[in-house]
């Protein structure tokens, strides 16, 4: 079921020739440490995020019944996929690992690390057996809870008759969870769908430290919308982001084909405020981060130049947002080339600039390296959003990033890569889990 696969293009780790990290010889930010993990199928790591002892873990989807996949609950025989879970030291050395799922199809699109240690994992299922219980129809948010050595504790199927895809988690203040993706339910767990049958919402859900729903909240139009972030906010309430493609429902202003969109919502899940950007082409918000100052940052996808977006280099850009507590537009940049430059994460870094990273396949404009069809492409900004660096990783093949975090003085990346030379020392077959380190620097 491909629809799984928006996940399942998500972040891959590629393994050094020891599965630990290789070192290689970069400008700054150098890659201090290249591992890649997978087998013979399709692997992609969608999250990852540094542990308390300094190593790493990441989630994505696995098509792989051999290599570093064990205990497969679907394989890629009949393409099927299963969540899979991998933990790794701070060298890069694989601890454990954890497939989750059913005969059918599963994939995750997010990790959060628990307040007792272990891990939550948020993405989709369509499966009635294996670790699946629980499903209210074709395709549910599936929420797992794993202990710190991956053993399952405990799984929730959230949803309705219809199609239900978490796309991000955040661990809360109160331990529990907010989760936030898109519906096109109108029954079982979901109320008050926008629009018909074939519209799709926003669904923003919070649950309790043990899985179970405090309350839900869908949003948005009666055309397609789609939640990509959630974060928690410091009143304590949370913001969430993505694209909307109509005017009604929720969404009170418009500007064309689709628009990014940014809601905020108090700790009960009651609207404050919701905004949309954009211009006459198609734009999403992709990745959503509350500053210091109480206003937020997002970076998404541009295809235009009017609106509220000033430039365009190619197919896609690069567009980072700065907003005011409010909602509304401080600073705005778009970056790329004149190929296809798709950010995927973003958020503030310590020294109150942002961090953006996604792909690239350009090799021009503001893209100054390409080392095959597409790099991961890494672009540092500061707080008025000047460009302070900006540089592509991989391979000669196709090199796909989706997720950092803080990792020290550096930052540790995650993509898919199909890539076996230069950033991307090996590959095990199609795609694998591909993790860089990144150690600042000259």
């Amino acid at each position: 079921m491909k629809s799984l696969s928006i996940f399942a293009s998500i972040m891959f780790f590629i393994v050094s020739q020891a599965n630990s990290w290789a070192g290689t010889d970069q400008n700054a930010p150098k890659v201090v440490g290249s591992a890649s993990f997978g087998g013979s199928g399709y692997d992609g790591a969608s999250s990852i995020r540094v542990t308390p002892d300094n190593g790493y873990i990441a989630a994505g989807t696995s098509y792989s019944i051999d290599g570093d996949v064990k205990g497969s609950q679907a394989g890629n025989e009949d393409e099927r996929s299963d969540i899979w879970v991998v933990k790794l030291d701070s060298s890069g050395e694989m601890e454990w690992q954890k497939s989750l799922g059913g005969a059918a199809d599963e994939s995750a699109a997010s990790i959060t690390l628990s307040p007792d240690g272990g891990y939550v994992v948020a993405g989709e299922t369509a499966s009635i057996d294996g670790d699946v219980e629980g499903n209210h129809g074709q395709i549910d948010f599936w929420i797992v809870k794993l202990d710190s050595k991956g053993a399952l504790e405990w799984q929730k199927c959230l949803g309705g008759t219809k199609q239900d895809s978490a796309r991000s988690i955040q661990t809360t203040k109160d331990g529990g969870y907010i989760v936030a993706g898109v519906t096109n339910s109108s029954d079982g767990d979901v109320n008050g769908l926008h629009g018909d049958q074939n519209a799709e919402d926003f669904w923003v859900v919070k649950l309790d430290a043990q899985g179970l729903i405090e309350w839900e909240k869908t949003l948005g139009s009666s055309h397609e919308d789609a939640a990509y972030s959630v974060r928690q906010t410091k009143d304590g309430g949370y913001v969430v982001a993505g694209m909307v493609g109509f005017k009604d429902g929720d969404v009170s202003s418009f500007h064309g084909n689709y628009d990014a969109w940014v809601a905020k919502l108090d700790s009960e899940g009651k609207l404050e405020w919701e905004r949309t950007f954009g211009g006459s082409s198609a734009e999403r918000a992709m990745s959503i981060d509350e500053t210091t100052d109480g206003g937020y940052v997002f970076a998404g996808v541009s295809a235009g130049a009017d609106g509220d977006v000033d430039k365009e280099f190619g197919a896609a850009d690069y567009w980072v947002v700065k907003l005011n507590s409010q909602g509304e537009i401080e600073k705005t940049k778009v970056l790329g080339g004149s190929d296809s430059d798709i950010p995927r994460s973003a958020r503030q870094t310590p020294d109150g600039g942002y961090l953006v990273v996604g792909e690239t396949s350009s090799n021009d404009g503001d893209v100054t390296k390409n080392y095959g069809w597409t790099d991961f492409w890494a672009v540092k900004l500061d707080s008025n959003l000047d460009l302070e660096w900006q540089k592509s990783y991989g391979g000669s093949g196709y090199d796909e990033a989706y997720d950092f975090d803080v990792d020290g003085s550096g930052y540790i990346v995650a993509g898919a890569s199909v890539s076996d030379d230069h950033d991307a020392r090996r590959n095990n077959g199609d795609y694998d889990f591909l993790a860089l380190k990144l150690q600042q620097g000259n």
